[in-house]
């Protein structure tokens, strides 16, 4: 059968089938990640549920041969990451979370009684974190609104517009409803496309679904940000990062460039923070 597992909002299609089993030998519970299962993917039936991936392991993993022995060690790896413990520790749906607590902690871009639009929000640990600082349930002023492809468990005081296309017509009007009129404060998001292997293509992608953040955020006031409003953004690395950097600081009076720690050091994600709203 073919497999497409799903694996913090994005989808990955290999190339490869594997045949189905029964016999089960061993089960985890795996927080989201902000990385491919890719080379993992043919030996898992993953499914989705509550914000955390379940893999379940079929007897032939352990099988004796390189690509077993490197897929057990790639998920030893992962269990065992700082980071995915804090997650699991503290309830958060992805260890990205933590990604945007740093930013938060070291920039004060958000607080209590705001008002904060997430793009590309699934599985939804930035909104856990958004809704404990901004507290919508004490500030009568605060609101929290997430959109995504993918379906979103609930969280308390969060507004999630998920199974949504953020370049849609139809997503656009839908938010202009949740919104109801209000001012944003801050715009964040973590959304990335289908990985495709190319640095190169896949660079061009996340910068296209950013411009198309920043467009709905300044130009066509989908998202209303205010004057000194802020928009945080994740790109993959590439030529064009200094290109939209320019770009940003057109409507923006600072621009930082930031590697959380959370960020694995081999992975080529960097946020852009734009702070100062101009106009």
């Amino acid at each position: 059968m073919n497999f497409v597992p799903r694996f913090h909002g994005l989808r990955y299609e290999p190339n490869s089938k594997f045949p189905r089993t029964d016999r089960v030998m061993h089960s985890i519970e795996y927080s989201g990640e902000d990385v491919s299962l890719r080379e993992t993917a043919m030996f898992f039936n993953v499914k989705f549920k509550a914000g955390v991936i379940t893999l379940w392991l079929p007897i032939r993993c352990f099988s004796k041969g390189k690509k077993s022995t490197a897929t057990l060690k790639y998920l030893q790896r992962q269990w065992s990451d700082e980071f995915s413990k804090k997650a699991r520790e503290h309830s958060y749906r992805a260890r990205s979370a933590y990604k945007l607590l740093e930013i938060n902690e070291k920039y004060k871009i958000i607080e209590p009684g705001m008002v904060v639009v997430d793009v590309g929000a699934a599985p939804g640990s930035w909104c856990q974190v958004v809704a404990d600082i901004v507290q919508p349930n004490l500030y009568d002023d605060a609101f929290i609104l997430g959109i995504d492809l993918q379906p979103i468990v609930p969280i308390s005081g969060v507004n999630f517009l998920d199974l949504s296309d953020i370049t849609a017509q139809k997503t656009h009007e839908n938010m202009k409803k949740l919104l109801n009129g209000r001012s944003v404060d801050v715009v964040i998001s973590d959304m990335a496309p289908n990985p495709t292997g190319d640095g190169g293509i896949d660079h061009e992608r996340i910068l296209s679904l950013c411009s198309t953040v920043l467009e709905l955020s300044v130009k066509k006031s989908v998202i209303p940000l205010v004057k000194n409003g802020t928009l945080l953004c994740k790109i993959w690395d590439g030529p064009r990062r200094e290109e939209f950097i320019e770009r940003l600081k057109r409507d923006f009076g600072k621009v930082y460039t930031v590697k959380p720690k959370a960020s694995r050091d081999h992975s080529a994600e960097v946020y852009l923070l734009a702070i100062k709203k101009l106009l």
